[in-house]
């Protein structure tokens, strides 16, 4: 039998502190997983989830975490377990609820009327399984200059004038690359079946997913 071994133990501060920072990242990374990820499995096996359903679960709401520390929105007053099991458990009732399989489900020997947790953690209409798996596969088909005018428009911040100089041998001009972005935009949403009209939940999506 082998046995894990950590330097350290880390507090939600450490933790905070250490994304932010860039410091110790891998083994911060590894940490949280070591620590939570049983937590998650046993809470999406419970919830009519599978082993993978709890992979992917898992993935996604430590994304979700790592993304809101960077950002400056978690700041570390509840333990960072408990922001991440939330998480993951309200992405997993969007993806129920996605699928028409939200109903009464067992945890822990109790019976919970689910939709009252989804209130816990605010999460956008595309925060379920299903629809991410689907957008990812969609990133893919878009191709590599879609993807970059979204990521420096939206993300990096950058005006047409700087994308057109860093992109010179593509487009002839700012208005190209406007019809561009207006037509990767439409190629996502029309993917998407129009299950995200709203602009801005569109881009937290790709924001997750770059």
């Amino acid at each position: 039998m082998t046995f894990k071994i950590f330097k350290k133990k880390l507090t939600t501060e450490q933790i905070v502190s250490n994304i932010k920072e860039n410091h110790d990242f891998e083994y911060t990374i590894q940490y949280i997983y070591d620590h939570h990820f049983d937590t998650v499995k046993h809470i999406i096996l419970k919830m009519n989830g599978a082993t993978e359903d709890a992979e992917d679960v898992f993935q996604e709401a430590l994304s979700k975490v790592i993304l809101s520390i960077e950002d400056g929105n978690f700041l570390g007053t509840a333990q960072i377990s408990t922001y991440l099991i939330t998480i993951a458990k309200n992405m997993w009732l969007k993806t129920l609820q996605k699928r028409n399989r939200l109903s009464t489900v067992e945890y822990d020997g109790q019976f919970h009327n689910d939709k009252h947790l989804l209130n816990e953690v605010p999460l956008g209409e595309e925060d379920d399984l299903d629809t991410r798996n689907v957008f990812e596969s969609l990133l893919l088909q878009i191709g590599e200059d879609c993807q970059n005018i979204l990521k420096y428009y939206y993300f990096k911040k950058m005006s047409y004038e700087k994308i057109l100089v860093t992109f010179k041998d593509k487009y002839s001009s700012e208005q190209a690359i406007r019809n561009k972005k207006s037509r990767c935009l439409k190629y996502l949403k029309k993917g998407l079946d129009g299950s995200i009209d709203d602009k801005d939940d569109l881009l937290s999506i790709i924001s997750s997913c770059f």
